[in-house]
């Protein structure tokens, strides 16, 4: 499981949730910078792509699947006591 944003409290969930890191200042950055620069003339502004590199924060939420069985890599089933469901 990923989650997005990388807030404080990832890293302390059971199991620690990995998660993507968003760089929020240059993300606006770059929209301000492309608002600015439109024309005030232009009826159709060209659709403009921006990419800006992310990375991710890797902790227990996932599990390296290098060299590993699916099956190794499963949960054993909760024991259930005096048979509830």
């Amino acid at each position: 499981m990923v989650g997005c944003d990388d807030q404080d409290y990832a890293a302390r969930l059971t199991p620690p949730l990995s998660s993507l890191k968003l760089p929020f200042f240059e993300m606006g950055k770059r929209a301000a910078r492309l608002l600015i620069d439109l024309r005030p003339a232009e009826d159709s502004p060209e659709a403009v792509t921006e990419s800006i590199p992310l990375s991710c924060a890797v902790r227990e939420s996932i599990a390296e699947a290098t060299g590993v069985p699916a099956q190794a890599r499963k949960r054993p089933p909760t024991a259930r006591k005096n048979g509830a469901h």
